[in-house]
């Protein structure tokens, strides 16, 4: 280390930095001349101040620390008097005060930065190592200070890989530091792909890292490695099918589809119990802007959630060939704030559409301010089973109807249903097409309430 800036070998220099033995007071003071060469009435220059500008100095100078090298960033030379002017230029060269790794979850980002700053200020700028990549609205806490939402240039929230995991996210905080956000200013540049692509995925023979998902012979282990794979590129217009083989597979996090085309996830339509989703998360979630899905010849199972999940507008979901098993709920499908979910019937050219329901779970279906399609299918009812709180729930502006003029083409085994039939509220409603109120299974009367219409 060199002495730089210090009294060095004049007499009477220390290596210990005394104590400063000023009072300070409130107000600025300033070094004044002496009135005339005779008097001595001027500032005295006392080694605290001089040890104290040596002090900030030295710290500017070293404060950029060392290269991966070990080498000082900025060389120690009482020589150069352009040091401070450099160690500024390379702290905003180097980016350290506005750099930082995040520590959090996804969708809830934790960064810390050094020196912390006091408060959230507009116009302050981040460089952020995600640490994960999001799935939905984002948010982030930088060195304590509150979470804030991270949105796009349009103002709009994240969804789904707009920020992945490693990525370097460049964002510009704006308004104030008690009402604000930062404004997320790229997005990652996702390469087209030029024909139908196809996937394929087998627990029992699969890798989600030695296989590329590409054959038969090397396919995934696991659904969501396939669905990750397609959130790297631009669907440009074109498809892609995800084949699962029978099994058991973990629930998934429908990623959001870049560019026009849909995702089409085929299990076992012939026999959905074989192939199975199950884990304490939701079977298949999809949130606001992901695109369009459709999902057959799954069973859904989940101690902790929904069977299908589809929050928000521009998540459309459709579904054929499908069993629920027991899930906590709040229901085997869910949609809600714009979502849409369309249960594929023979008019889509589904032939022998099917739902199976084998499971309890709170409710079978909800709409609340979301729409759930249901187009002729055949419901069976293969054991006993208890909704807790309703079979079928339209609720503030939801819609149940059949997009085909009737919901059930028929129901087996009705009398293995032990709950609510309905529950219909808050301007939503359920169109059976005049099926009357017993048409939806069950053993307690179906209620409708505030501007809620069955019809």
């Amino acid at each position: 280390m060199t002495d730089i800036l210090g009294p060095a070998n004049a007499p009477n220099a220390v290596t210990i930095r005394p104590s400063d033995t000023r009072s300070f007071g409130a107000d600025d003071t300033w070094f004044k001349d002496c009135t005339s060469s005779e008097l001595n009435d001027g500032t005295k220059l006392q080694a605290g101040e001089m040890n104290a500008i040596i002090g900030f100095a030295r710290s500017l100078a070293r404060g950029n620390g060392l290269t991966e090298a070990g080498a000082k960033i900025v060389p120690e030379n009482n020589a150069d008097d352009a040091m401070g002017l450099k160690a500024v230029q390379y702290l905003i060269q180097r980016g350290r005060t506005c750099f930082g790794l995040d520590t959090g979850l996804s969708n809830a980002m934790v960064v810390s930065l050094s020196p912390a700053p006091p408060e959230y200020k507009q116009g302050m700028h981040l460089f952020v190592i995600a640490n994960n990549s999001n799935t939905k609205a984002t948010t982030i806490n930088l060195n304590g200070l509150g979470n804030r939402p991270v949105k796009l240039i349009s103002g709009d929230d994240l969804s789904v890989d707009h920020i992945k995991a490693g990525m370097v996210a460049l964002m510009v905080y704006v308004g104030t530091h008690v009402s604000g956000y930062f404004q997320l200013l790229a997005v990652p540049i996702k390469p087209a792909i030029a024909a139908n692509q196809t996937y394929y995925v087998n627990a029992a023979t699969g890798s989600d890292t030695a296989n590329d998902g590409r054959t038969v012979g090397t396919p995934f282990a696991s659904i969501q490695k396939a669905l990750d794979v397609m959130s790297t590129f631009d669907n440009n217009g074109f498809s892609v099918t995800i084949i699962v083989a029978n099994g058991t597979y973990s629930p998934v996090i429908l990623p959001r589809i870049t560019g026009s085309g849909i995702c089409t996830i085929i299990g076992n339509i012939l026999n959905s119990a074989l192939c199975v989703v199950s884990g304490a998360g939701t079977s298949f979630a999809g949130n606001a802007g992901i695109g369009t899905y459709r999902i057959q010849g799954f069973k859904c199972v989940s101690s902790g959630g929904d069977g299908v999940f589809a929050d928000g507008a521009g998540c459309n979901l459709f579904l054929s060939y499908m069993e629920y098993g027991a899930c906590a709920g709040p229901a085997h499908i869910v949609s809600q704030r714009g979502g849409q979910i369309v249960i594929e019937g023979p008019g889509q050219g589904m032939a022998g559409a099917y739902t199976k329901i084998s499971g309890s779970c709170p409710a079978h279906m909800i709409a609340i301010n979301g729409t759930i399609d249901v187009r002729s299918q055949a419901l069976t009812i293969t054991t006993p089973v208890t909704f807790s709180s309703v079979f079928a729930n339209s609720n503030r502006l939801g819609l149940i109807f059949s997009g085909e003029g009737v919901i059930y083409s028929s129901v087996t085994n009705p009398g293995n249903v032990t709950g609510m039939r309905y529950s219909v509220s808050v301007n939503a409603v359920i169109d059976t097409n005049g099926g009357g109120v017993n048409y939806f299974p069950g053993t307690i009367a179906g209620i409708f309430a505030t501007g809620g219409e069955y019809v």
